[in-house]
């Protein structure tokens, strides 16, 4: 591949495939456009507007994979890596940060369960307007 290009990419979601695109432009990328899949819209919009906000911040697929949408995000991160590395575009390389953060949060509710009615449940709470809504696996007391 040039400098400029669109890469077609194929991820194994949680419930079948993911079509995706990657637009590269001198070595970064500008675009990570979803094209076709079977999630669950609600979760899957969320997840997708994320990861893309935060591959392009890092302009590497070397990030944290989204809580609760593990298998998905996780899925859409390493074909994209795979799909770059076989075009031979080099990104600059990052590592993971791990860092752990105690940090307090004001939130209009809180979502216990993170499993897929727990998400659900969330996703439709921030479509009704909730602005700070947490969703969390278990409670740590």
């Amino acid at each position: 591949m040039d400098n400029k290009g669109k890469i077609d990419v194929q991820a194994k979601g949680h419930n079948g495939p993911i079509d995706f695109e990657l637009s590269i432009d001198d070595g970064r990328v500008t675009d990570l456009e979803i094209k076709q899949h079977s999630e669950i819209p609600g979760i899957f919009d969320q997840v997708a507007d994320k990861l893309r906000s935060d591959v392009l911040e890092n302009q590497s697929f070397a990030i944290d994979a989204i809580s609760g949408a593990t298998v998905m995000s996780e899925a859409i991160l390493e074909s994209a890596d795979q799909a770059v590395k076989n075009e031979g575009v080099q990104l600059p390389e990052k590592e993971k940060e791990q860092t752990r953060q105690k940090e307090e949060i004001q939130v209009d509710i809180v979502v216990i369960g993170g499993g897929e009615a727990g998400l659900v449940a969330a996703a439709r709470l921030l479509t009704a307007g909730k602005k700070r809504c947490f969703a969390r696996k278990k409670l740590a007391i």
